[in-house]
């Protein structure tokens, strides 16, 4: 049985260091594919087992009939082996250590093995979830930002065999969005058309496509996404125009809000998981930001506001809420409590119940992501975002085992009963993200803004 201990008294290179190893010594699959996550309660960690299914328990399902411990093992498989590359094409280029590269070739590996998958089956360029080691139906946008972004960072590294792998893979994935998916996705069998704010992740695919091969259609829907982009408008801007131009009788107005302010109910939004899919268009800013200057006046303040925006949710003890409600107006939030309906329940996607309700449960995917967010923004943008570094510096320091889980139920009281499993899970994100920030911060910060970010 493996084992991780980290302490939040630990230096962050200590933790760092644990982290990797971890991931690459025992974190994959017998198939060489990447855990998502697994069973993590005391001392006890290891893959997930059949035997972990309890029959009073909410698990996710879909028609095909892929088993719990399969979907909770590798529903987010391309994304870690995506995150995982990238934190070691990073490492590699701020110390040149040869494990580096050892560990950016296993993850890529894992990659490419999903990627097979469905190559196999004549979808080439779907990046599917692979639900117990096999090809499935269901991906999402984040699992292709996060291998892309892995792709092309591995692209100056690799042999030339692998460049020429990979520079078939970022084609064909964006292939796969234009003429395949016509830029829907089939997510647990509901069909949905790609927001406007998708649009800036599309453009970054088809951007890096161009570079890779040269052929000129990638680089014109890069244009034509980039076009669609606007200002780069998060879900929470999106929100704020929709209730702005409209008629405010035609808004409605739930009984429970009115309790905080019957003046803002207009203004009032519910929000779960917004913050952590955000960071895949920060992710694609700072992509642009490196890659093509043209863009650098409009993309500095999107830098800077998808951060700030990405802290709401964020507690003082630097924990961030699953869910909460905002202010759209004056950018306040605050937790929230509701009951699940009996409706709710019977229509849960997927029959994940944890999008039925709000609570003041916390999300560990969420809270791994700012660290890296405010790199970024001290990066590029730190004249809008002042105190990003040391934010980022803080959640790293109190990084510990508790803060490494999926979901953590502060007071033992905010998850349902059926979704007790949620407790019990490492984080897909966590460790991975914690790489992320950290080898990013060394590869690219200056010695000064080095030295305070690895300060105690």
């Amino acid at each position: 049985m493996a084992s991780l201990q980290i302490e939040s008294s630990m230096p962050i290179s200590r933790k760092v260091e644990i982290l990797q190893n971890f991931l690459a010594r025992e974190y994959f699959h017998k198939s060489g594919i990447i855990y998502t996550s697994w069973y993590w309660r005391a001392d006890e960690l290891r893959p997930w087992k059949a035997e972990d299914r309890r029959p009073d328990q909410a698990y996710p399902h879909t028609s095909a009939g892929f088993t719990p411990e399969g979907h909770n093992s590798a529903e987010n498989s391309p994304m870690v082996s995506g995150l995982f590359l990238q934190s070691q094409c990073l490492r590699y280029i701020a110390t040149g250590a040869a494990e580096a590269l050892e560990y950016a070739a296993k993850a890529f590996h894992s990659l490419d093995l999903i990627y097979r998958l469905t190559e196999a089956d004549g979808r080439e360029g779907f990046i599917c979830k692979p639900y117990d080691w096999k090809a499935s139906a269901e991906t999402s946008i984040d699992q292709y930002t996060f291998v892309m972004m892995g792709l092309w960072e591995y692209l100056a590294l690799a042999d030339h065999a692998t460049r020429q792998r990979i520079a078939r893979m970022l084609a064909k994935m964006a292939d796969w969005w234009r003429v395949s998916a016509d830029y829907h996705i089939t997510y647990f069998e509901r069909r949905i058309p790609l927001l406007p704010y998708h649009a800036p992740r599309l453009a970054c695919l088809n951007a890096m496509a161009y570079r890779a091969t040269g052929d000129e259609t990638y680089a014109a829907e890069s244009s034509k996404m980039l076009g669609l982009s606007g200002a780069w408008p998060t879900i929470y801007d999106a929100q704020r125009k929709l209730i702005l131009d409209a008629d405010p009788a035609t808004l409605r107005r739930d009984d429970d809000f009115q309790d905080y302010d019957p003046r803002r109910g207009r203004f009032l939004f519910r929000t779960r998981e917004v913050g952590g899919e955000m960071y895949l268009g920060l992710a694609c800013a700072d992509w642009f930001m490196r890659n093509d200057a043209q863009h650098m006046p409009l993309l500095k303040h999107v830098v800077a506001r998808y951060t700030r925006q990405m802290q709401f949710g964020l507690r003082d003890d630097l924990l961030t809420l699953y869910g909460f409600e905002l202010d759209l107006e004056k950018e306040t939030w605050r937790a929230v409590h509701t009951t699940a309906t009996p409706e709710q329940r019977a229509n849960a996607l997927a029959g994940s119940l944890i999008g039925t309700y709000f609570s003041e449960v916390c999300w560990g995917d969420f809270a791994s992501r700012i660290p890296d967010a405010c790199v970024i923004a001290h990066q590029h943008a730190r004249e809008f975002s002042p105190g990003s570094l040391d934010l980022s510096r803080r959640m790293l320091q109190r990084l510990d085992n508790e803060r490494l889980h999926w979901m953590i139920d502060p007071d033992g009281k905010q998850l349902l009963p059926e979704l007790d499993w949620m407790r019990w899970m490492l984080s897909g994100d966590a460790p991975v993200f914690t790489l992320l920030a950290y080898w990013k911060a060394r590869a690219r910060l200056s010695p000064r803004d080095l030295a305070h970010f690895e300060s105690p």
